[in-house]
């Protein structure tokens, strides 16, 4: 006999759950979709692929993260950037890959002005799922320059991120991920 309901498996999935930062939609008390293990799974293998693939300066990993039509936008207070996958893919950053060229597995230019740089992302992220095949994501992240030649890092920018991801072919990708850049 248990002593209490945490030993219930129930109330183990729902810990599970609810440490992820999962959020099923509700409507008149009941449930629209309740992701899976393998939805949650995916979902995490497409941040992976863009956060690695912008970590290594690889911009077709990078570009594996989104969906065919999707697209990133970078908002950094007046300023505004939308970048299509196949740009992602081709030039990264950059818009037209000539200058800043870091090579990569992958190809294709993404800077790095001050040492390395290290993405600490996904902080306190939130999901709602809005049916088995749409879901938001909305997390902080925090950019870290690594300097060369030293121990020394400093926090370079900190933001958000603001994504609409889509389940195609059994795969979760990115439709939209909006960056916001130094803002709440």
């Amino acid at each position: 006999m248990e002593k209490s309901g945490i030993h219930r498996p129930g109330a183990r999935i729902l810990s599970l759950v609810a440490s992820c930062g999962v959020v099923a939609s509700t409507l008149a008390g009941q449930m629209e979709y309740a992701p899976t293990m393998k939805d949650m799974m995916s979902i995490q293998a497409a941040l992976h692929r863009y956060h690695e693939g912008l970590d290594k300066h690889d911009n077709r990993l990078w570009a594996s993260a989104f969906a065919e039509d999707g697209t990133m936008e970078m908002v950094d207070h007046d300023r505004r950037m939308t970048l299509t996958r196949d740009q992602i893919a081709k030039n990264g950053l950059m818009g037209n890959g000539s200058s800043g060229d870091r090579g990569g597995a992958g190809g294709g230019a993404i800077p790095a002005d001050v040492g390395e740089i290290w993405h600490f992302s996904e902080i306190n992220s939130h999901f709602k799922f809005e049916s088995p095949t749409r879901a938001a994501h909305y997390s902080y992240w925090m950019e870290v320059h690594v300097h060369e030649g030293s121990n020394a890092a400093s926090l370079a920018i900190p933001g958000h991120y603001e994504d609409v991801l889509v389940k195609r072919g059994g795969q979760w990708l990115l439709l939209s991920r909006k960056v916001v850049i130094g803002d709440k």
